[in-house]
């Protein structure tokens, strides 16, 4: 149900204090951004509706075939430099894992269809998803931050030589 998903994403704004949150747009979750995105104005929430549509075009079409590429690309990355922690969920490092992948004779990075993974799996990848999503939009909730960041330095306190985008 759309409006129950919705109301979900409203209230795990709340409960984090989220200044973004990214949303699968494909099939039932346009709805659901469209109706996160309606209430979040009406009731004044600061948070930013970030939109993913995982078959759309990649930042660079010459390396990844689609956006889903270059989102499991950064994931990967960002494991593999530890970056990110990799957390102790045997379905996530299934999802993470069991998706396979190609590299086409043009040199660019392809993920496997999520049509194909559940065909072969039983199941929908839908911990490797979310984790993959919730990573990609972390960076730009950090720009976000670092924005906000800059908000504040013009209203440091001359008196302090520190400066915080949380202070009250």
């Amino acid at each position: 149900d759309t409006m129950v998903t919705a109301g979900e994403v409203l209230k795990a704004i709340g409960e984090h204090k989220a200044s973004i949150v990214g949303i699968d747009v494909v099939g039932v979750g346009a709805g659901v951004a469209d109706r996160v995105r309606e209430m979040i104005g009406l009731l004044e929430i600061e948070c930013t509706v970030f939109e993913i549509n995982g078959g759309s075009s990649a930042s660079d079409p010459k390396k990844w075939v689609n956006l889903n590429a270059e989102m499991a690309d950064y994931v990967r990355k960002k494991i593999e430099e530890r970056e990110v922690p990799l957390p102790d969920n045997e379905i996530l490092k299934e999802d993470l894992t069991f998706r396979k992948y190609r590299i086409l004779s043009d040199r660019r990075f392809m993920l496997e269809k999520k049509e194909d993974f559940k065909k072969r799996m039983k199941r929908s990848p839908n911990y490797g998803d979310a984790y993959m999503y919730g990573l990609w939009v972390l960076q730009f909730a950090r720009d976000e931050i670092m924005h906000k960041e800059t908000k504040v330095d013009h209203f440091r306190d001359n008196d302090k030589q520190e400066t915080s985008y949380m202070a009250s």
